[in-house]
């Protein structure tokens, strides 16, 4: 007699750890397109995994999620023997950070990283000949100013190519006309106003 094995199958669930799911050939994504799950035999390869996408991010590596030094690939075999979790990693994406003075003194762009902290640093003020600076704003259209403290990110910033790491990210100065009060001196003269 000789006993013939079966290898399990193992309930698999990928997690976009803040992404969202774009596809997955084999595997069922579920609500809200922040996981998916599939179930893989036991010492076989995972196969095709899902296609992830994230705002301001870019895609590393899928990797255990008990272990994020353990990468998981297409050719992976599955080695954990129960039902567990296969994690998306992700880089926070660079952008140049380019001030659009509307008519002030040129500002030097900076580097800042998606997801970070505006500062005070972050947000210079401008100079502008007869106005006064009133402060930054996301858009052209001065509707939603940007503060230290606030997270650079799509709400404070417009983006040139959010999904490309290194391109560019603008806010916009916005100024208020100065109003001045002109004193006439006759100098001996009459003056009629």
């Amino acid at each position: 007699l000789y006993a013939i094995w079966k290898a399990n199958g193992i309930d698999v669930t990928a997690d976009a750890n803040g992404g969202t799911i774009s596809a997955a050939t084999g595997w069922a994504i579920a609500s809200g397109n922040k996981t998916a799950t599939k179930t893989i035999q036991f010492n076989t390869a995972y196969g095709t995994l899902p296609t992830v996408t994230r705002t301001g991010y870019t895609f590393t590596k899928w990797t255990l999620a008990d272990d994020a030094s353990a990468t998981i690939t297409a050719a992976t075999k599955v080695s954990v023997p129960r039902a567990h979790t296969i994690k998306a990693q992700w880089t926070a994406n660079t952008y140049k950070l380019t001030y659009d003075t509307t008519g002030g003194d040129s500002i030097t762009q900076k580097n800042k990283t998606y997801d970070t902290t505006y500062t005070q640093d972050d947000l210079p003020t401008p100079t502008r000949t007869g106005y006064t600076f009133v402060g930054w704003f996301k858009e052209a259209g001065l509707t939603n100013q940007v503060n230290a403290g606030d997270i650079f990110d799509v709400s404070h910033a417009t983006f040139d190519e959010i999904s490309t790491s290194g391109s560019i990210a603008r806010i916009y100065a916005k100024w208020s006309n100065n109003t001045y009060k002109i004193t006439y001196e006759p100098n001996g003269a009459n003056v009629t106003m």
